[in-house]
């Protein structure tokens, strides 16, 4: 998964995208006042980015929006009508944001374009973005990214103020299929059993403590090459299997030893069992407490490719690089 973390890097990732660039020169020449392209399409374009998709979706509606009490609801209807014909490569849909409080109970006539976004129904839709004149980008997020990068659903403050809108803002997440991440998930490895992602098109399926046949032993961490539906057999074929590794979470130093012996028997074995059936596997061991000596062993079987990569669990930046590994790993 990306790692976007700030503004900066989401609008190099808009200049660099030629859809977007095309979309944004389009809106601007249109010459509406106060436009934007909004809501689920920027959003949109985050998620994807964060999730290594195709950053735009030609199935997105293209949200623009504008604020001008001079042009009438006919003629923005007309306006939209235009575009549809002259680039129908893209989903069109143009608001004047004038008339568009009055989809919003109890909601007075907005003042502008931010206005607008600023009291639209989730804080991740709260999102506008311009190419100006100067042909610089400018992002709106009255709310910041947080919410967008975290993947989270709520409801902005205008909306959580009323209970009729609260009723509309839960309509929309029903229709949207949209789940709020649960507040209380301290404890939801309990329940979980894999994690799913595609990286460049191949599945990858990560999961913890199973028993893997072919090594005839349980093995703390495992990644195939796989989707959710195969997961009910996935022990059944080998060739699926792409890493292997250890964990280890004791932090007394006195038994860093012992945890490496116990771990590095488990990697050899692990190793062994697969080479015996042809089928490269990949190995990785975290440990938690690492003395001099374990540390010097550790590296030697990095530097000769026995071990295909290593992180000390009390370390944060190591364990980023190594789960950004096995997020971007292409076998």
């Amino acid at each position: 998964m990306n790692t976007m973390k700030n503004e900066q890097e989401i609008l190099d990732s808009v200049r660099e995208n030629p859809d977007m660039m095309a979309i944004l020169t389009i809106i601007r020449n249109l010459g509406l006042k106060d436009s934007w392209l909004a809501a689920g399409s920027v959003r949109n374009f985050i998620w994807n980015l964060l999730s290594d998709k195709s950053p735009f979706d030609s199935e997105t509606d293209v949200d623009v929006i504008f604020f001008d009490p001079d042009v009438s609801y006919e003629e923005t209807l007309a306006i939209e009508s235009k575009l549809k014909e002259d680039f129908p490569q893209y989903q069109w849909e143009l608001k004047n944001q004038v008339y568009m409080h009055l989809h919003s109970p109890h909601t007075a006539p907005y003042t502008s374009s931010r206005d607008a976004m600023s009291k639209y129904p989730e804080r991740c839709t709260a999102v506008g973005l311009r190419l100006n004149e100067d042909s610089t980008l400018e992002l709106f997020a009255p709310y910041g990214l947080e919410d967008i990068l975290k993947f989270q659903v709520s409801p902005t403050p205008h909306f959580l103020e009323n209970e009729d809108r609260m009723k509309l803002y839960q309509e929309r997440l029903s229709k949207k299929n949209w789940k709020e991440k649960p507040k209380d998930d301290y404890q939801i490895e309990n329940t979980l059993k894999a994690l799913f992602w595609e990286y460049q098109g191949k599945p990858k399926l990560l999961s913890f403590n199973m028993n893997i046949p072919t090594v005839r032993n349980n093995v703390d961490i495992c990644l195939f090459s796989a989707s959710p539906n195969d997961f009910s057999d996935i022990l059944s074929y080998p060739e699926k299997s792409l890493l292997y590794g250890e964990l280890k979470g004791g932090i007394d130093p006195a038994g860093a030893d012992e945890h490496w012996k116990t771990g590095n028997t488990a990697l050899e074995r692990i190793r062994y069992a697969f080479a015996n059936i042809n089928i490269p596997i990949q190995t990785i061991f975290i440990g938690a407490a690492i003395e001099m000596k374990m540390a010097q062993e550790i590296f030697n079987q990095l530097q000769s490719n026995v071990l295909t990569n290593a992180a000390n669990l009390t370390k944060d930046e190591q364990l980023v690089e190594l789960c950004d590994w096995i997020i971007t790993d292409e076998k």
